[in-house]
């Protein structure tokens, strides 16, 4: 370390530097000596010689039930992806322009733009409105034919 900062940096920054790089209980018996650094170097060897100081890190690693709780997670994503994928390409499309219903086309030209969901919506009840009496008449009139109360 001394021969690779030659002269550029001081003695006592190398020595705090080289110090904060050793395990901490070398640094609290170290700290203690006021000896030049190589001969803290020489100190240092000797007492982890004879101490045999080791130094070991943890590492933890998730439990593996969440593991596979996310793995089963992902994988029933992708299938529900790919599910979705399979049915829009199954989705019929008509090859040609459907009819257009009147109430639709006079909704379309009094609003003078295209019809969102809601517009839709309100023009499908608007003709189911018109719709619904006839076939109430309808059904009950065939109700009360074919149970005899008419």
């Amino acid at each position: 370390m001394k021969s690779l900062a030659s002269d550029k940096i001081s003695d006592q920054l190398l020595r705090t530097l080289w110090l904060q790089r050793l395990p901490i209980q070398m640094q609290q018996i170290l700290s203690a000596c006021k000896d030049e650094l190589s001969d803290l170097a020489s100190i240092s060897d000797k007492v982890h010689e004879v101490s045999g100081f080791s130094e070991a890190n943890a590492v933890s690693l998730p439990p593996t039930d969440s593991v596979a709780e996310l793995r089963k997670e992902v994988q029933q994503l992708r299938e529900e992806v790919q599910r979705l994928a399979l049915s829009r390409t199954e989705m019929p499309y008509p090859k040609k322009p459907r009819s257009r219903s009147v109430y639709r086309v006079r909704v379309h030209r009094l609003s003078g733009r295209s019809l969102g969901i809601v517009g839709i919506t309100c023009v499908l009840v608007i003709a189911l409105a018109s719709v619904l009496p006839l076939v109430i008449f309808r059904e009950t009139e065939a109700i009360i034919s074919n149970d005899g109360y008419g």
